[in-house]
């Protein structure tokens, strides 16, 4: 059942006989005047004029869509009035959210391939047209005209309206995240932070945890609880917004193994460097070197007994990971490099 407003006044004053009132209205929809069709209802209270305001009509049996209404009034000779007609729209029931639109810029028509549709996750009931939405790839201009619909949970699309905005930045996918922020080589099963600083026009941020952690966010922080993996896990994030999504950030991670027993015995020198180190080693090992970044620089075998020399090249200033992994044996050594 739906509820119908007709917003006009409708009368018997103007019929012959001085007692005459109004007793009945009929109303049908579209052409379907059939008799069979058509919907009489008696007033309870007869009158000499009447508003059909608040009138409940049954529209179960419309499609979705627009429709007309038709109806006409009888007296109480048994006259009828003129037929009226008035739009009307059969919706979807309700609860009814905005769960897309797209927008232009062109006046004329154009094809649904040429429009920008953005996603609204999770639904609203209302949407602010201009702080709400991301104009992807377009250059700052002085006052457009730009074109919108929305679309709702029953994928029916609105009118077109239109608004004068001004579109005063280049708006696109986010930057790739700077690097993340946190312990390298956390202990099996501890609670850990890991952050990065907030890309600019980010919506949220996407992380991906090494297998055997658990953890959930979408800001630039995560809270995790370490599980006990094994060497080259990495923890990553990328930036997303409604243009797009960045290139991933990763930071390799290496647990701390709940069994170690012991350490490997390491002399690292000088410290802070400015890109070039020694190192000595009581047993040979690997040795693996990352930037503050977690981007691997080096990986190289060091033979026991030797000073080793590690050349970075054109490193960049900032504190440097140190991974010696002998066996089942791992640690974890960091350095400075002051150019």
């Amino acid at each position: 059942m739906r509820t119908i407003i007709v917003t006009c006044l409708l009368g018997a004053s103007g019929w012959a006989h001085a007692q005459n009132v109004i007793t009945h209205y009929e109303y049908w929809f579209d052409q379907n005047d059939a008799d069979a069709s058509r919907t009489l209802v008696a007033l309870s209270t007869p009158a000499s004029t009447i508003q059909l305001f608040n009138e409940t009509i049954d529209l179960s049996a419309l499609p979705v869509g627009p429709h007309f209404v038709h109806y006409r009034l009888r007296d109480t000779l048994g006259k009828w009035s003129s037929v009226l007609r008035r739009d009307l729209q059969r919706n979807h029931d309700a609860p009814h959210e905005i769960v897309a639109l797209r927008y232009w810029s062109e006046p004329d028509a154009i094809a649904p391939s040429d429009m920008t549709e953005v996603p609204i996750n999770p639904g609203a009931q209302y949407l602010d047209l201009v702080d709400d939405i991301l104009f992807c790839e377009w250059s700052a201009t002085d006052s457009t005209n730009v074109y919108f619909q929305l679309m709702d949970n029953h994928a029916q699309w609105s009118s077109v309206v239109s608004r004068s905005i001004n579109v005063d930045t280049v708006s696109s996918a986010p930057e790739k995240p700077d690097a993340i922020l946190g312990l390298f080589d956390p202990p099996f099963n501890s609670e850990q932070n890991y952050t990065i600083v907030p890309v600019l026009n980010a919506g949220v941020y996407e992380w991906t945890l090494p297998t055997g952690w658990t953890g959930v966010s979408n800001t630039t922080m995560i809270t995790t609880q370490v599980g006990n993996i094994n060497d080259g896990s990495l923890l990553c994030v990328r930036a997303i917004n409604g243009c797009g999504e960045s290139d991933t950030t990763c930071f390799d991670i290496t647990t701390q193994v709940a069994n170690l027993t012991a350490s490997i015995e390491i002399g690292l020198y000088p410290n802070p460097n400015t890109g070039q180190f020694f190192l000595e080693l009581k047993n040979t090992a690997q040795v693996v070197v990352f930037d503050a970044s977690g981007r691997q620089i080096t990986s190289e075998q060091v033979l026991r007994g030797i000073r080793h020399s590690v050349e970075l090249g054109n490193a960049s200033n900032g504190v440097y990971t140190v991974r010696i992994i002998q066996d089942d044996l791992v640690e974890v050594l960091r350095f400075v490099v002051k150019q």
